[in-house]
């Protein structure tokens, strides 16, 4: 599994490529930005924003769903 570090740097190289694809478009042009979506997402200039967040994989013994048995018994 990543590090934070690693993350990091991930998202602020995705962040600085999209504001330099979007730099062709409209005068201010649109820029890319992390945000946590915590408080409001500034709009002047256009905003793409970036809402990154972690999946978790839960496993099936954890949420009570274990293993179904097989619809066909062997004697």
């Amino acid at each position: 599994m990543a590090n934070a570090d690693v993350i990091s740097a991930v998202s602020e190289t995705l962040e600085a490529r999209l504001t330099a694809a979007l730099s062709t478009l409209g005068n201010p042009p649109p820029t890319a930005q992390l945000h946590d979506l915590v408080t409001d997402v500034p709009t002047d200039p256009p905003t793409v924003t970036l809402f990154l967040y972690q999946l978790l994989r839960i496993s099936r013994c954890a949420t009570g769903r274990g293993r179904r048995a097989s619809s066909t018994a062997t004697s």
